[in-house]
């Protein structure tokens, strides 16, 4: 007699099912969520949790501070540089007295040359001259040579640690033995083991401690910590039960990047016919999730001036978005005389009330409040357009209301009537 098997479930069937156990898991979350309020963060809400030098530097530089307006003294600094992480660091100074530390943000240590000078992200002295130096980098390119410039500035006082979100190696380390005089350390474990040991030491002074928590929760977020790890185990535990789960994990994992394609796609389908007359959309994003896969438009004085007004992103999947306004082409200059440039600017600050950053093919040009497009904005843009759709509307009649000013100050041809989205 023969044994038949029964048939296995389809690809299909097994991610429907593998969606429906994580939809379960995912509403049993929220009930947390909404009971803890973990998700409240005044980091996100004001903007600023992406800023290295105005949110991270400065308050990192105050915990760490024996007199920050934390009111806790030394106790926070001396739980930095008691931690394994830190004091593993080359160079690191193990007699550091931490209750005469003077810690300093953004500190000048003269002109900057090949192998001398610049700005120090943290800098931390003791009494006896003793530095830790910090280098801190969350989406900011490295500075050229910026290792042998503080090496050269650090001598034998001190150590040089480089503080990324995940513990990369720096890229502008000219050889292994500066690469092998920095101590590399991430938000995703030092800084959280860290602030998490601080927390504990503010456990009776709640507005520190509770500060602190905004602060983790920030971390968690930048680093992709955000998911509960009770959900995960759990859905591990789901894929992992059988063969043909993990093949659905597989089928699901490997949509990840079309699906987020296919909404920023969507996107740019919905703006185009609400833009202003004038105001036209030259390119979309294609949905690759690659870098500056963004939109782009024009009016008649911007193709005159060379350039196109952008929303794009400078890194892969639809992060760190910025606006402003790009070169057509590389060689050649913004507008049609001497001085173009400084009336693009000049017109970007009095729109936005901020100056603009000028970098190669981008002549004006700043990272969007809604810098990086992750789960929560994709899902916001896809299931709550009408919102991400109204704020997105006044960044695009911004740029135009720019692109406007620009046609009338270097009065090339009469601009569109900025109608607004």
């Amino acid at each position: 007699m023969t044994t038949q098997t029964a048939p296995q479930p389809g690809i299909q069937s097994l991610t429907s099912g593998l969606l429906s156990h994580a939809r379960g898991l995912v509403s049993h979350e929220k009930e947390i969520e909404h009971a803890t309020a973990s998700r409240f963060n005044l980091f996100h809400i004001f903007g600023v949790g992406h800023y290295e030098v105005s949110t991270h530097s400065v308050l990192l530089a105050n915990l760490l501070n024996p007199w920050g307006s934390h009111g806790q003294g030394a106790i926070f600094l001396k739980r930095f540089i008691q931690s394994e992480a830190i004091l593993k660091a080359p160079g690191f100074p193990t007699d550091f007295h931490a209750d005469s530390a003077v810690v300093q943000c953004e500190v000048s240590i003269g002109s900057r040359t090949k192998t001398t000078g610049g700005r120090l992200d943290i800098l931390i002295t003791d009494r006896n001259n003793r530095k830790i130096a910090v280098e801190n980098k969350i989406h900011a390119a490295e500075q050229e040579n910026w290792v042998e410039r503080y090496l050269n500035f650090l001598k034998d006082d001190g150590c040089l640690i480089y503080l990324t979100k995940f513990g990369e190696e720096p890229a502008q380390a000219e050889s292994e033995e500066l690469r092998s005089k920095v101590h590399c350390i991430s938000y995703a474990g030092t800084i959280k083991g860290w602030l998490e040991v601080c927390r504990k030491e503010a456990a009776t002074v709640p507005i520190v401690r509770e500060s602190l928590t905004q602060y983790i929760y920030l971390i968690n977020d930048l680093t992709h910590q955000n998911r509960d790890t009770r959900m995960n185990e759990k859905l591990v535990e789901s894929v992992l039960s059988h063969p043909d789960t993990f093949d659905a994990y597989c089928a699901l994992r490997d949509a990840n990047k079309p699906i987020k394609g296919q909404i920023v796609r969507e996107l740019g389908e919905r703006i185009k016919p609400k833009l202003p007359n004038g105001f036209d959309l030259v390119a979309s994003p294609m949905g690759s999730c690659e870098k500056y896969d963004g939109f782009k438009f024009s009016t008649n004085a911007l193709t005159l001036c060379n350039v196109h007004a952008v929303v794009s992103f400078d890194s892969p999947d639809y992060a760190n978005c910025y606006y402003g306004f790009e070169l057509i082409d590389p060689s050649v200059p913004f507008g049609v005389r001497a001085g173009d440039t400084e009336v693009l600017a000049s017109c970007f600050k009095t729109v936005f009330e901020l100056d603009p950053f000028s970098s190669g093919r981008w002549p004006a040009w700043r990272h969007w409040r809604i810098q990086n497009w992750g789960d929560e904005v994709l899902r916001q843009i896809r299931f709550d357009g009408t919102r991400f759709d109204e704020e997105f509307g006044e960044l695009i009649n911004r740029l135009l209301e720019v692109a406007t000013s620009i046609g009338m100050e270097i009065a090339i041809v009469p601009s569109p009537t900025n109608q607004g989205l």
